[in-house]
C-alpha cells in the first residue's frame, strides 16, 4: 500500500514538473527543490507519511496566521473609523462648548456693563441710592426713594446750618478739646473715631469756593463726635442730657452718619434715629470699618518687596496667635488654641506660637499666618495689625463675620466661623509658599488705600458719596455683642 501511494505521487509530481518545465516556469535544476523539507533537499523515495503531515500543518498554520493577520488589519481599520468618528464627535463638542462658552462671556460682559452702569448712575445721585439700600437693611425703617419717611428733605444751605449747629453744641458741652487717648498692647492713640474727624474736618475746612455739604458727606448730616470718649466718661452709658438734645433736634426727614469704635456700637440710638448710619469699628453698626488705634504698623524690611517663596517655607512658625484668650465669650478663643494644639500634635512638623510675648511682632513676622480671633466686641485690633504688617490673617468669629471689605479680605487673607476652624487647618498647613507670597504681595497692594488712616478714611467718604469703595453694607446684628 505504501509503494502504491508513493508512485502515485511521484506520478503526479511529474506530470506537474514536466507541464511548469514545458512552460518554461520552472528550471530543470530547481526540480528538486519541489522536494525540499525544512531546506534538506531528499530523494523522493525518502519522503515519509510523518513529512506529508508536517507540511500540511505548517500549510494550515501558515493560512491561519494569515487570517489572523488579515483579522487585524480589519480590526485595526475599524478601530481607525471608530476614532475618527470620535474625534469628529469630540471636536463638534469642542466646537459647542466653545460657542457656549463665548456665549456665557458675552452675557457675563452684558451684565457687568449694566452693573456698572448702575455703580455710575447710583455715584451721580450723591450715595442717596446707597444710603437707603443700606438702611432699609435694618426692618422696620422702610425709606423712600429720596431717603425720606415723610417726604421733606433740607437743601444745601439748611444741612449745612443743622450740621454746623448741632456739631458745635456738642463738641462744646460733651466731647474732649484734645484726642482722647489709650494705650493698648504698648501702643497710644488716636482711633478710629478721631482719624475720621479729623480728615472730614479738614475736608470741610480746606473746601473750595461753591463746596456745599453733600458734595462731602453726600446725603448725611456728619455727626462728628468722639462717641467712645462720651460712652466712657459716662462711665459706660451715654448722658442723658446728650440723647434728650439729639432727639430734639434730629429730624425723621433726615439722614445722618456716625463712626464708632465702641462694641456696641450706638445701640442705645437705633431705636430713637433709625435714620441714622453708623459706620461701626467695634461690632455693631451698618457699616464694618477697620478698628483702628495708634501709630500704623511699619513693614519688616525684608517684607517692603515681599518675600520669596523659599523664606516663607523657611519660616519658623506655620501659624501663630500674639494675645491673651480670654476677652472673646463662650470659650472662642480657647477652642481656637485647642484646635491649633490638636493639630500641631499630629503633625509634629508643623510649629505655632500661642500666647503672649513682648517680641509679637517679631513672632508675626516669622510666622505664614495670623490669627486673628475675635474678641469683646466682634472684631479685634489685631487685624489691622497684621494687615498693617503685610501679612496674612486668619480672622475667626462666632455669630456674625465684623470685617471690613469682606470681599476683599476673603481674597487675600481667610474669614472662618470657630466651627470650621479645625477644618481650615490642614488646608493651611498643606498651602505652597508661592500661593502665601501672591497673597501677601495683594496684602501690600492694598495697603495703603485699606488698611493705613488716610487709605481708610478715604474709603469712608467714598462709601458716603456713593462711590467706589470696598466696604460694604449689612443688615443690623440680631444682638449687640452675641455675649
Amino acid at each position: 500500500m505504501r509503494q502504491i501511494f508513493i508512485v502515485l505521487l511521484a506520478c503526479i509530481l511529474g506530470i506537474a514538473v514536466v507541464s511548469r518545465v514545458r512552460a518554461n516556469i520552472l528550471p530543470c535544476d530547481s526540480i528538486w527543490s519541489l522536494l525540499a523539507v525544512r531546506g534538506a533537499a531528499r530523494p523522493l523515495a525518502s519522503i515519509s507519511e510523518a513529512s506529508i503531515s508536517e507540511a500540511v500543518a505548517k500549510a494550515v498554520a501558515e493560512k491561519a496566521a494569515a487570517e489572523k493577520v488579515a483579522a487585524g488589519k480589519v480590526a485595526a481599520a475599524e478601530e481607525a473609523a471608530e476614532n475618527a468618528v470620535a474625534a469628529k464627535a469630540s471636536a463638534e463638542k469642542a466646537a459647542a462648548w466653545g460657542a457656549a462658552a463665548e456665549k456665557a462671556e458675552a452675557e457675563k460682559a452684558a451684565v457687568e456693563k449694566v452693573a456698572a452702569e448702575k455703580i455710575a448712575a447710583k455715584a451721580t445721585d450723591g450715595g442717596l441710592g446707597r444710603a437707603v439700600a443700606c438702611l432699609n437693611l435694618t426692618g422696620g425703617l422702610n425709606l423712600a426713594g429720596d431717603g425720606s419717611r415723610k417726604g421733606s428733605s433740607m437743601n444745601a444751605s439748611e444741612a449745612e446750618r443743622h450740621f454746623l449747629e448741632m456739631n458745635a453744641t456738642i463738641w462744646k458741652k460733651w466731647s474732649p478739646p484734645k484726642y482722647w487717648r489709650v494705650s493698648y498692647m504698648g501702643e497710644i492713640g488716636p482711633g478710629i473715631e478721631d482719624f475720621f474727624i479729623k480728615a472730614s474736618e479738614d475736608l470741610w475746612h480746606k473746601r473750595g469756593a461753591g463746596t456745599t455739604i453733600r458734595d462731602i458727606f453726600g446725603p448725611y448730616i456728619p455727626l462728628l463726635f468722639r462717641w467712645n470718649y462720651i460712652w466712657k466718661l459716662g462711665g459706660g452709658k451715654y448722658p442723658k442730657a446728650l440723647i434728650e438734645y439729639m432727639k430734639q433736634v434730629m429730624r425723621p426727614d433726615v439722614l445722618y452718619v456716625a463712626t464708632s469704635a465702641n462694641d456696641q456700637g450706638l445701640s442705645i440710638l437705633y431705636k430713637d434715629f433709625p435714620n441714622l448710619l453708623v459706620l461701626s469699628a467695634g461690632g455693631y453698626g451698618h457699616v464694618p470699618v477697620p478698628l483702628l488705634l495708634g501709630r500704623a504698623r511699619q513693614l519688616p524690611t525684608a517684607f517692603a518687596d515681599g518675600e520669596s517663596a523659599a523664606a516663607i517655607a523657611g519660616r519658623e512658625y506655620f501659624i501663630s496667635y500674639c494675645g491673651d484668650f480670654n476677652h472673646a465669650p463662650r470659650r472662642l478663643r480657647e477652642q481656637m488654641r485647642e484646635s491649633v494644639l490638636k493639630f500641631v500634635h499630629q503633625h509634629p512638623d508643623k510649629k505655632a506660637f500661642l500666647g503672649k510675648s513682648t517680641k509679637w511682632k517679631e513672632i508675626m513676622a516669622i510666622s505664614r499666618f495670623s490669627l486673628v480671633p475675635r474678641g469683646f466686641g466682634r472684631t479685634a485690633f489685631h487685624l489691622i495689625e497684621v494687615l498693617q504688617s503685610g501679612l496674612i490673617p486668619v480672622f475667626i468669629y462666632d455669630d456674625v463675620a465684623w470685617v471690613p471689605y469682606r470681599d476683599l479680605l476673603e481674597k487675600i487673607g481667610f474669614v472662618v466661623s470657630i466651627k470650621k476652624f479645625a477644618e481650615l487647618l490642614p488646608r493651611l498647613a498643606s498651602m505652597p509658599a508661592e500661593e502665601i507670597a501672591l497673597r501677601e504681595m495683594q496684602v501690600r497692594a492694598h495697603r495703603d488705600t485699606h488698611f493705613m488712616p488716610t487709605g481708610i478714611t478715604d474709603q469712608m467718604h467714598r462709601f458716603l458719596l456713593g462711590g467706589e469703595t470696598d466696604l460694604r453694607c449689612v443688615p443690623l446684628p440680631h444682638s449687640i455683642r452675641n455675649a
